[in-house]
């Protein structure tokens, strides 16, 4: 096949495989089925049929003879639709030579191509919210499920990194004891108020993990001490270490790359909240380490996320493993996006344009008022990008 001779041929074969089944009653050549799928698409799959009826207003003169008549209305309807095959000039030159069998492959593939790049553009563009919504849900679910007592299921979902929070850790019977001025003698008697039988060298084993207290042990030690059991048995964060940790957990979290949910749900929300208040290239220009270990680093953390330093804060997380406070985190972080958002004029006109456009879609199916529908949203994006781009000069 020459260079000259490729637009009549792919007319050609346009025309004919369009109506194949309709002349031999046959719907499994591949071919057709791609022709019409991508007219269907386009809502145009019975259009063709108008341009080939005889002065009779039949189908059959044409088709029985597979005789197509060309006329430049016919010519336009195939090149106007179809431009990525004729307009593609390398795509041309890659059916030089080609059989006939090559060239229908050729086609298919090249179809098949376009629908998923126009359906992947209308998607973005389109249903842009509804994405944003399906993701929030699947954080809700996210965090729900992982403020949940770590079970063996859970621990498969977590990176190694954030496993080493829940190896066994030195229970603190003993430091607790000593801070309530205690004696082995005292929590023993004390024990034994609740029901527990455990004598002084009892505790002592408690206490150098030579003996493991009984799950009715550990509650009275809870209710005795007052804090948590997760906390008693080692697992727990202390109430001073809460601002560190809570400033660790930021940083770290920010300019590490590890791939378990919880951590790169709160990776995410960091970021937002940082490009929120407009500070996403200061943080860039510090690392890890400079922000961990300078003044200037410390406060920029802290100022910029002042509400998770906070003393009611540091007690609810008493007691509570590195996952609840990343949960907690997290959760103060996207409550405070909320609010920022719901009182943006941006997000509010184009969740207003957005809900016109699936009312349109959903009750009306009309295209002469879906269509202006999906413009007027289109519209507003590229006015909105406009805009950004001039503050960005």
């Amino acid at each position: 096949m020459q260079t000259e001779d490729i637009e009549d041929t792919l007319l050609n074969l346009l025309q004919k495989n369009f109506f194949i089944s309709y002349s031999y009653s046959n719907s499994n050549n591949s071919t057709h089925n791609a022709i019409h799928h991508y007219l269907e698409y386009l809502e145009k799959e019975n259009e063709p049929y108008n341009f080939y009826k005889d002065s009779n207003g039949d189908l059959n003169t044409v088709l029985v003879n597979t005789k197509f008549p060309r006329y430049k209305e016919i010519d336009n309807f195939w090149k106007n639709n179809f431009k990525f095959l004729f307009e593609d000039r390398k795509f041309k030159e890659t059916l030089i030579g080609s059989n006939k069998t090559e060239l229908k492959e050729e086609v298919i593939q090249r179809i098949n191509e376009e629908v998923n790049k126009d359906i992947k553009n209308h998607n973005v563009t389109t249903f842009i919210n509804l994405i944003d919504e399906i993701s929030h849900n699947i954080k809700q679910a996210a965090i729900k499920e992982s403020k949940n007592k770590i079970s063996k299921k859970n621990c498969q979902t977590l990176s190694i990194y954030k496993l080493k929070e829940y190896q066994e850790m030195k229970n603190r019977i003993k430091e607790l004891r000593k801070k309530n001025s205690y004696t082995q003698e005292d929590l023993s008697k004390l024990l034994k108020n609740e029901g527990i039988s455990a004598n002084r060298t009892t505790i002592y084993r408690y206490e150098s993990g030579a003996r493991v207290p009984s799950e009715k042990t550990w509650k009275g030690l809870a209710k005795i001490f007052d804090v948590p059991i997760n906390y008693i048995k080692g697992n727990g964060l202390q109430y001073d270490e809460i601002p560190s940790k809570i400033l660790s957990e930021l940083i770290n979290t920010y300019y590490d790359d590890f791939e378990d949910i919880v951590f790169t749900t709160l990776k995410n929300n960091i970021k937002y909240w940082l490009i929120t208040k407009e500070v996403k290239k200061i943080a860039d220009s510090l690392d890890s380490k400079s922000s961990l270990t300078t003044d200037y680093g410390k406060l920029f953390w802290k100022n910029v996320f002042s509400f998770l330093f906070k003393p009611n804060i540091f007690k609810i997380a008493e007691g509570q493993n590195t996952i609840y406070l990343q949960c907690k985190m997290n959760s103060l972080i996207e409550q405070k996006l909320k609010k920022e958002i719901s009182n943006n004029k941006f997000v509010h006109n184009f969740r207003e344009k957005d809900a016109k456009l699936m009312q349109q879609f959903y009750n009306c199916n009309n295209k002469y008022t879906f269509i202006p529908a999906i413009d007027d949203l289109i519209n507003y994006l590229q006015y909105y990008k406009t805009q950004i781009q001039r503050e960005q000069k």
